[in-house]
């Protein structure tokens, strides 16, 4: 069952990353965020739980590197 979600995820982010070592890792970390999000620790003392979440999906789905995330960042805790 496993294999074929990362198969699916493969099959998605192929189209982005021509790189298969590339593609691998962000099939493993979109992979590992789904079954365990409630296992990783992702607080920080500016942004809430669903900020950093939110961040990661976007750097994983969006084909964007970090430098480009960051113009569009989620506002700082309130």
């Amino acid at each position: 069952m496993d294999n074929q979600r990362m198969n699916y995820l493969r099959t998605h982010f192929r189209s982005a990353y021509s790189d298969e070592a590339d593609l691998e890792a962000r099939c493993l970390l979109a992979f590992s965020a789904a079954i365990a999000s409630d296992l990783i620790a992702a607080e920080h003392p500016e942004h809430t739980r669903e900020q950093i979440l939110q961040r990661a999906a976007t750097l994983l789905f969006s084909g964007s590197t970090g430098d480009q995330v960051n113009a569009t960042a989620s506002e700082p805790r309130a």
